[in-house]
């Protein structure tokens, strides 16, 4: 994490009497046009921060538009999202609303602070195949690979005004323990915003997502942070932040738990003391590490299908497919046969 990032989660996450010189001095010294797009994520809690201080930056203007760009977006998907809702709900069949874009609605109670590419919803596995059959007949257009959701994959439908929705039938992604357990359809939460009425994960099951999020580059992810601090105040008080995720202990989930926690630890050590002790708490083994390092890299060739199969609790209903079309449809990767082709029409064509 660069250090502009670390003094920008510090000056968020830290009490106002203390983050508020913070906050002033790192937008003094930070051009935010040209910040990475890790960083600029978080601008738009920065210009609610900065308002509900009172604290005036050259810069004002760009994080307010940053702002309403963010809630303008957000409110696309939000109307994907109550389409999407109508139509799951008119078939009964149940559905719940995850990732950055439910602690919008819930958590933040304001679409226009966390950046998301789409509304992520997750039904039960017995019900994906048929979701996907009333959404597309609803209007909604279908942009994904709905053919491989029963892989873990969710499917991407658009709404008639530019919204996007994730379905699938997974919360942490194929393969990772409690992805569609019972257990998080019994302990989710009620969730309404905007006369539109959901569930979403428990606030110690959306702490194991947020820990989970942009596995392939974590330092990069600071979102989730915030993600998790604001969780951690939603929970109730009287429940440690190791009873939190203890639901995790012993899971490949730990890994990314215990690193998340560990971060967010360093940035404020005597803030946070409860986010150290619950990333010791819940400290994986080397064994626990070596199957998080295999499922996050996919390496499980061949057998990668079967696997994934397993994983959605279908092995015996769904119908196989072999090893190339599935890493094709996963990774978007070409075969050498469709590279060779690819260039040689390139070539040509120049």
């Amino acid at each position: 994490m660069s250090a502009a990032a670390t003094a920008l989660l510090r000056a968020l996450l830290l009490p106002d009497a203390t983050g508020r010189n913070e906050l002033e001095a790192w937008c003094r010294r930070v051009d935010l046009q040209s910040v990475d797009t890790a960083t600029h994520q978080l601008l738009p809690f920065l210009s609610r921060r900065l308002a509900a201080l009172d604290i005036s930056v050259p810069q004002s203007d760009l994080l307010r538009g940053v702002f309403r760009k963010t809630w303008y977006r957000n409110q696309r998907h939000f109307a994907a999202l109550r389409s999407a809702g109508e139509v799951l709900q008119s078939n009964e069949i149940g559905w719940m609303v995850h990732g950055g874009f439910a602690l919008a609605m819930g958590v933040y109670a304001d679409l226009g602070l966390r950046m998301v590419d789409s509304a992520c919803v997750v039904v039960r596995p017995a019900d994906v195949d048929r979701a996907m059959d009333v959404l597309a007949g609803s209007g909604l257009v279908s942009v994904g690979r709905a053919d491989m959701t029963r892989f873990g994959l969710a499917a991407r439908f658009r709404h008639t005004d530019g919204g996007e929705i994730d379905v699938g039938a997974f919360v942490f992604g194929p393969g990772w323990p409690g992805s569609h357990d019972s257990g998080l359809w019994r302990r989710a939460v009620a969730l309404e915003y905007d006369n539109v009425v959901t569930h979403a994960l428990a606030p110690h099951d959306a702490v194991a997502e947020a820990a989970t999020i942009g596995l392939a580059q974590p330092a990069s992810n600071y979102c989730r942070l915030l993600d998790i601090a604001a969780l951690a105040r939603r929970a109730d008080p009287e429940v440690s932040w190791a009873d939190l995720v203890s639901d995790y202990r012993g899971s490949v989930l730990a890994v990314p738990i215990s690193e998340t926690l560990g971060s967010w630890a360093e940035l404020e050590p005597v803030a946070y003391p409860q986010a150290l002790e619950a990333a010791q708490a819940i400290a994986p083994d080397l064994g626990q590490r070596a199957r998080f390092s295999l499922h996050r890299r996919g390496r499980r060739f061949a057998r990668l299908p079967a696997w994934y199969l397993r994983a959605g609790g279908s092995a015996t209903t769904a119908p196989s497919t072999s090893f190339i079309p599935f890493v094709k449809a996963v990774y978007n990767v070409d075969t050498a046969g469709e590279a060779a082709t690819k260039l040689a029409g390139r070539l040509r064509r120049s």
